[in-house]
């Protein structure tokens, strides 16, 4: 009797399991079809994913660290006032207790 109550339990479980991964494929169906769809209404070329170039990111990260590069000084250009105030720090040996 116990083994009967598994193993329906065992299969209520994968009925669940393939009733959800129904529904999972449904609903990615379902927004390819409303992106291909919004795709001829709007007139814009339809593609069902999204390209990633590996290439194409680098050279986005670095055109964006370009904007965040040090600029160069003039010859003639004053220190900032923030620079005269530090100092040196002198290094100290750490002993063992």
């Amino acid at each position: 009797m116990l083994r009967l109550v598994w193993r329906a339990l065992f299969i209520a479980m994968a009925l669940v399991f393939v009733a959800s991964a129904v529904v999972v494929l449904l609903l990615v169906t379902a927004l390819w079809a409303l992106q291909y769809l919004w795709g001829h209404l709007s007139g814009r070329p339809v593609s069902p994913m999204r390209t990633y170039s590996a290439g194409a990111s680098w050279s986005e990260m670095m055109r964006q660290a370009d904007r965040f590069a040090p600029k160069p000084r003039r010859a003639g250009s004053a220190e900032p006032e923030a620079a005269a105030d530090v100092t040196d720090v002198e290094v100290k040996k750490i002993s063992p207790p």
